[in-house]
Formats: structure tokens, C-alpha cells, sequence
């Protein structure tokens, strides 16, 4: 784990594996930056579509996919449920701040 300061100065344990599943799911959104913001998307419009990953997550199980194909379709649902907290709770929260 790496010891890391948040902006309220409390000490945040970051696990090795997070911050490597974090890079997967900043590479996808890189990858995917030429699609439309999700800030403005419907939540259940996210949820659906977070769906639809979810089942392409099942398929390259259900094939034997490579760890590096599966580890993707993981960071692509994580980048949806990623944007449904941000549209829902922390934008909200910020509101104005902006």
C-alpha cells in the first residue's frame, strides 16, 4: 500500500491492485475520449450502457479471454458505475464550486 494525502489532510491507504485498476480505467476513458461526455448522459441511459458491458465481460469469460481483455471489459463497468457516482454524488456535492 502507498500512504497518500487526500485534500483533508487525513492519511488514505492506496492498495497496489487500485491504483493498477485505476490506470486500466483512466487507459479506457483515454481511449474512449472521442465519445460524448457523460456528465450530461441519463443515469439509467450510464446504467444500461454499463449493462451492455457487463455482458461482454460475461462473453470473454464464458471464451476464456485473455486477463488483459477481461481486466478491460472490468475497468469499462467501473468507468460507468464511476460516472454514475460522479453525476450523483460528487458533482453534486460540488455544485457551485465550480
Amino acid at each position: 500500500m502507498v500512504d497518500r494525502r487526500d485534500g483533508g489532510g487525513t492519511m488514505e491507504k492506496v492498495r497496489k491492485s487500485i491504483r493498477l485498476f485505476a490506470k486500466d480505467m483512466e487507459r479506457k476513458l483515454e481511449e474512449n475520449g472521442h465519445k460524448r461526455c457523460w456528465e450530461g448522459t441519463n443515469l439509467l441511459v450510464l446504467k444500461d450502457l454499463m449493462m451492455a458491458e457487463m455482458e461482454e465481460l460475461e462473453d470473454e469469460i464464458l471464451l476464456e479471454g485473455s486477463g488483459e481483455d477481461i481486466a478491460m471489459e472490468c475497468a469499462d463497468i467501473a468507468n460507468y458505475c464511476m460516472m454514475i457516482a460522479d453525476r450523483v454524488k460528487y458533482r453534486a456535492k460540488n455544485r457551485g464550486r465550480e
